[in-house]
């Protein structure tokens, strides 16, 4: 039987060995201290060819640097993802169960890299939304773009379109010509006024 080298002591790369694991049965795992104080348990073999370098404070303090650097255009991704996949999501029945999806370029461990990236080479600013130039397609760096509300607002698949003064668009160029209150007066349509009653007292 091989005898166990005694690792207590050593240092590798972030990691200071204390003790032995010995809740661990199947493999040999030693105890680490992480240089940021946390303690980790790892196997001897991930230290010794250095796999495993830290805790994965690195890897988190990465991922805090995205966020904390690009916090909105995180959350838009995140909103994003979830109402494509999340089925408790109130949008979820307008995306995912419509068969909208995300492209497997921006889902995955470097997912938001790859979203940030494409993102600020293609026009981000925060006064933008994401929004996708075929409403029938999925989220992907062909088929997106950044745009402000009243572009975006005009390409969703379930646009009302209103005849008023004998000219017919959507509400959205209406409340745009106008200068009304789009949510307000959409509203008040899905409450069953006429939009001649749903534009009094609506100006933005």
């Amino acid at each position: 039987m091989a005898i166990l080298e005694n690792l207590v002591g050593i240092k590798f790369n972030k990691l200071t060995v204390i003790e032995r694991d010995f809740s661990r049965k199947d493999r040999p795992y030693w105890k680490c201290r992480c240089d940021c104080g946390n303690t980790v348990s790892v196997r001897a073999d991930l230290l010794k060819n250095g796999n495993t370098k830290a805790c994965g404070c690195m890897y988190r303090k990465h991922n805090q640097a995205l966020q904390g650097n690009h916090s909105r255009m995180y959350e838009i991704y995140n909103g994003m993802k979830k109402r494509c996949y999340n089925e408790n999501c109130k949008s979820f029945k307008f995306y995912g169960e419509q068969g909208i999806t995300v492209c497997d370029e921006w889902l995955g461990e470097n997912g938001f890299i790859a979203f940030r990236d494409w993102s600020v080479k293609n026009g981000y600013s925060d006064n933008l939304s994401i929004d996708r130039i075929n409403p029938n397609l999925p989220y992907s760096p062909n088929n997106c773009r950044w745009a402000q509300w009243g572009v975006q607002a005009n390409n969703k698949r379930n646009n009302l379109m209103i005849e008023y003064a004998g000219k017919t668009q959507t509400l959205a160029n209406w409340c745009r010509e106008l200068n009304l209150n789009y949510s307000k007066v959409r509203q008040r349509i899905y409450n069953g006024k006429p939009f001649e009653q749903a534009i009094i007292g609506a100006e933005s």
